[in-house]
């Protein structure tokens, strides 16, 4: 339903008009639906609109088909809080600017911002003070907060852009390490390769030459003691040439080594063994190498593709047997899944959302998160009961609690991990 249904010839209003689409909306919607409605409750008495507009989404929401509505009433923005299965959004707004980013933000309504476009349109001063004053205090509170959560969430995606940099910088570097290390040894090794074969032509010219003496020793009748002397020189030769050649092919087996592994420290490791796993050394099992210098690794009930380099052999075998299940493929470029500042559960059953916790709680252990939030709505408690049982077992949990009214109240938990 979007655009303007009124007609003069029909005698239909607006409302009128919005009503007749959505109503036959409804009569053929089904669960593989998707419905677009655009300013639901507008065009009428705003409590009447917003209550008739709860109404028609409980029915869609029962009736399991994907909707997405666009409203400015602030009694709708509450509902996607706290009615399970909604999730608010809004596009992100440039306030210095007072212009659109064209950026969707998840989980925060967006504000009107009327008053402050009427000033930039150029409203005299005194109409858009004067309106700013017939403002109830407890909206402009709300206004203040929506306004405070949507810089707090842009602060919080530019700190999570830069650390990604930051990450990505840093495997590169490393990266960039190994590969001039291995290329440094390739070039010892060339110059051995080199030296080596420098010596064996010597080792031909010299044999040619002390038999050339030896046949003139032997035509002169020069003395049995010369001759024997010319060839302990030629064995010695040679066997410093072998020696040479020995220690170049040991040489070359342990570069191939390096390029099969990617890295010299995780030479040894293999299917199954227990390895330490990043800075913070966290046991892990290798379940197979993925790809050149990567590892597919098991940590917990998460299953990582990692680069060899960061994985040293833990003390002892993993006495577990190989596994072979078909494990979730890695985010973009081979990444771990990352784990969330604030984690939305509403309308999940209790066994979805506490294996969701259970992913969270691994992830945001691996990423260093110390805390985060989960929203689990208020509803009968069912969710919330569940989750707060589940972590009241979990040792890595440090604490947990429901946030602040302002922030969420009973419908949301802040965890702290040890």
């Amino acid at each position: 339903d979007i655009g303007d249904e009124q007609s003069i010839d029909q005698s239909l209003s607006t409302f009128s008009g919005h009503m007749r689409v959505i109503a036959d909306i409804a009569a053929k919607a089904s669960s593989k639906s998707l419905i677009l409605l655009d300013e639901l409750g507008a065009g009428t008495d705003p409590e009447e609109g917003c209550a008739l507009a709860m109404g028609l989404l409980d029915y869609f929401i029962d009736l399991g088909a994907l909707t997405i509505v666009t409203t400015h009433h602030g009694i709708l923005k509450n509902y996607g809080y706290t009615k399970p299965g909604c999730l608010n959004a809004s596009m992100e707004f440039d306030s210095t600017r007072l212009a659109p980013t064209y950026r969707i933000v998840m989980g925060i309504p967006g504000q009107s911002r009327a008053l402050e476009i009427a000033a930039q349109v150029g409203f005299p001063a005194a109409i858009v003070g004067a309106a700013r004053q017939y403002l109830d205090e407890e909206r402009s509170d709300i206004g203040e907060l929506v306004k405070s959560l949507s810089e707090k969430q842009r602060a919080i995606d530019q700190l999570e852009r830069e650390q990604r940099k930051r990450i990505q910088a840093t495997v590169e570097d490393r990266r960039k390490l190994d590969l001039a290390a291995l290329q440094v040894r390739q070039k010892e090794q060339e110059l051995r390769r080199r030296g080596v074969a420098e010596l064996g032509n010597l080792l031909k010219e010299s044999r040619k030459t002390l038999e050339n003496l030896i046949r003139e020793l032997r035509e002169s009748r020069g003395g049995q003691e010369s001759i024997r002397e010319a060839k302990r020189f030629l064995a010695q030769l040679a066997e410093s040439v072998e020696g040479q050649t020995a220690a170049l092919r040991r040489e070359e087996e342990a570069i191939q080594e390096s390029l099969e592994d990617d890295s010299s420290e995780n030479r040894g490791i293999r299917q199954g063994d227990e390895v330490l796993y990043g800075r913070n050394r966290r046991r892990a099992r290798a379940v197979r190498r993925a790809a050149p210098g990567q590892w597919l690794i098991e940590l917990g009930s998460l299953r990582l593709t990692v680069p060899a380099s960061e994985l040293l052999p833990a003390r002892g075998k993993s006495e577990t047997t190989l596994s072979y299940d078909v494990e979730l493929a890695p985010g973009e470029g081979g990444e771990a899944p990352r784990a969330k500042f604030e984690l939305d559960l509403r309308g999940f059953r209790l066994q979805e959302a506490l294996e969701a916790v259970e992913r969270q709680i691994d992830a945001a252990s691996l990423q260093g998160l110390k805390s985060f939030s989960i929203i689990h709505g208020t509803g009968e408690g069912v969710l919330a009961k569940g989750i707060h049982d589940y972590l009241r077992g979990q040792a890595v949990v440090e604490d947990y609690y429901f946030a602040r009214p302002e922030e969420g109240g009973y419908g949301k938990t802040q965890i702290r991990l040890k």
